[in-house]
């Protein structure tokens, strides 16, 4: 168990910060973690002018995973995935977290989210194979 948690513990360490050229305080964080095609999950984390408070986007990453699986999305069901983490979906088809949980608590559900999407990417692939 100890390996088990020793490499999660340095999966997770393993994050990169990257500033968003000429996007003010913009900040790209990559992890580890990746989806069933090898790509890595990020976000954005940003704050709004002179407020403290910490906003957290995938960037439209989660709707892009989802819109690979061929299946005519509907949007109505992508919210209700969503909703049920606390996050909001725009109409530009960018995931938000703008609540006032922890920052844990939001990294950890933009994360769900993803993993979430991820496997019904998964799901509808097989189905569809």
């Amino acid at each position: 168990m100890k390996q088990v948690m020793e490499a999660l513990q340095n999966a997770a360490s393993k994050v990169e910060l990257e500033p968003a050229p000429g996007m003010g305080n913009l900040i790209k964080i990559t992890t580890q973690f990746r989806d069933r095609n090898g790509s890595p999950f990020a976000f954005y984390a940003y704050t709004r002018g002179k407020r403290k408070k910490i906003f957290l986007t995938d960037a439209g990453l989660i709707l892009g995973t989802l819109q690979k699986s061929g299946m005519g999305l509907q949007m109505g069901l992508v919210q209700s995935l969503l909703r049920t983490y606390g996050l909001i979906f725009t109409q530009e088809g960018v995931v938000i977290d703008q609540s006032d949980r922890s920052i844990e608590e939001r990294v950890t559900a933009l994360f769900q989210a993803w993993c979430a999407a991820d496997g019904v990417l998964r799901t509808w692939t097989r189905q569809e194979g």
